[in-house]
């Protein structure tokens, strides 16, 4: 029955290791295989004490800093049991999300299946967080577009439903992770990194659903210092920009094939003015 590895890269997080991992240790879950991507602060300390303390998590760290893409292979490749999950050490796990994303993969003979993906505010509890974003989706388009290279992962539906992409919390056949693997080539905060894996997977033949009873919920950003974030704002925006064109570049031919039909250039431009308006509303709010 213990069926799931959870891979969870970490990076400089070792103060909120011991609020996020409990949330994954959940039925059907064999272990925690947990990627430190050469952290500076205390996180090999944290992980060494709480991986005496549960028997299901195995802990690797990497020499030197080699990014989350790097990281997700070096689990993949040590995973031995049938599925994947792909955890955050900034996110916590809703109670029974794995148990309701194996029964979408068994239902639906699945390849991937996505859970819902919130973000919460400063101050805010995660009961509050929930509260703000109930809000169902009426079709697939109100939660994934391929053409507009457009995700809401906040929805909810009724039932588990076909999807061209989900959120970077999903649930893998683990031979069909080995047969993908991340691309290693994102710099900086890997941004489109999943994207590209999953949109890889699609052309690649496999199936995605999406299951809204299972969610992961991202923990304020006041709270998540380091991680992708650790070289700033600026930094966090130019790799933004930088890795979204080389994605469009690489994956130019099977996005046409999958509905996409500007350029990347233009798919750009239109990203950095999504960012810019993004950050203005915030700014005036």
């Amino acid at each position: 029955m213990e069926s799931v590895t959870v891979v969870l890269p970490s990076y400089n997080r070792a103060r909120l290791l011991s609020e996020v991992l409990p949330t994954y240790l959940q039925q059907n879950v064999a272990e925690i295989i947990v990627i430190d991507d050469a952290s500076s602060d205390e996180t090999q300390g944290v992980l060494f004490k709480l991986s005496e303390k549960w028997g299901r998590l195995r802990y690797f760290r990497n020499e030197v800093n080699r990014k989350q893409t790097f990281s997700k292979n070096r689990g993949i490749a040590e995973t031995k049991t049938k599925y994947i999950y792909f955890g955050d050490d900034d996110s916590v796990l809703m109670p029974n999300s794995i148990q309701y994303l194996l029964e979408t993969m068994s239902q639906h003979d699945a390849d991937i299946v996505g859970a819902r993906a919130l973000y919460m505010r400063d101050a805010e509890s995660i009961e509050d967080c929930m509260r703000r974003h109930d809000v169902s989706a009426n079709c697939v388009s109100d939660i994934a577009n391929i053409a507009r290279l457009w995700l809401d992962p906040t929805k909810k539906v009724g039932c588990p439903i076909a999807v061209p992409m989900c959120h970077a919390s999903f649930l893998i056949k683990t031979d069909c992770a080995k047969k993908i693997l991340f691309d290693e080539s994102y710099s900086g905060n890997c941004f489109r990194e999943e994207t590209d894996f999953l949109i890889r997977a699609k052309y690649n033949g496999a199936s995605i659903y999406f299951d809204s009873r299972a969610c992961q919920i991202n923990l304020p950003r006041g709270q998540t210092v380091g991680g992708a974030r650790s070289g700033g704002r600026l930094s966090y925006e130019w790799d933004s920009v930088w890795n979204t064109f080389y994605f469009l570049r690489k994956n130019r031919r099977i996005l046409r094939i999958l509905g996409m039909r500007r350029s990347a250039v233009v798919m750009t431009v239109s990203f950095i003015i999504g960012r810019i308006s993004t950050f203005a509303k915030k700014v005036l709010a």
